[in-house]
């Protein structure tokens, strides 16, 4: 089961990673995104190169430590871990694509400017 959480994540990051440069081509050079940094995150919104920057380097975090606790854990008992990073990185594409949305609804302009 190892292998394949490996294999998801894999793909997430690689999605995370396309979605970026993705957003880089579309937004204007001075676009803002909205940076979820908790509960009622939306209202933070930075500049593009810091946000698109941000996602890939958490994931990549995220899927380096999966991919080392896998290969550490004895048996089967590494799973729960690397599952669980491999979910979070699932999320933050979720919120990546969702930030996306909001600066293309706005014209990647902050709300009331």
């Amino acid at each position: 089961m190892t292998l394949w959480v490996i294999i998801a994540a894999s793909v997430l990051l690689v999605a995370v990673v396309s979605l970026s440069l993705y957003g880089a081509s579309i937004l204007p050079e001075d676009a803002e995104l909205p940076m979820h940094y908790g509960l009622g995150g939306y209202t933070n919104w930075r500049h593009r190169t810091a946000v698109l920057w941000t996602w890939p380097a958490v994931s990549a975090v995220l899927y380096v430590l999966a991919v080392a606790v896998s290969q550490n854990g004895p048996g089967g008992a590494g799973v729960p871990l690397p599952l669980g990073m491999t979910i979070a990185i699932a999320v933050l594409l979720l919120n990546q694509v969702g930030a996306l949305r909001a600066a293309l609804g706005r014209g990647g302009r902050r709300p009331g400017r």
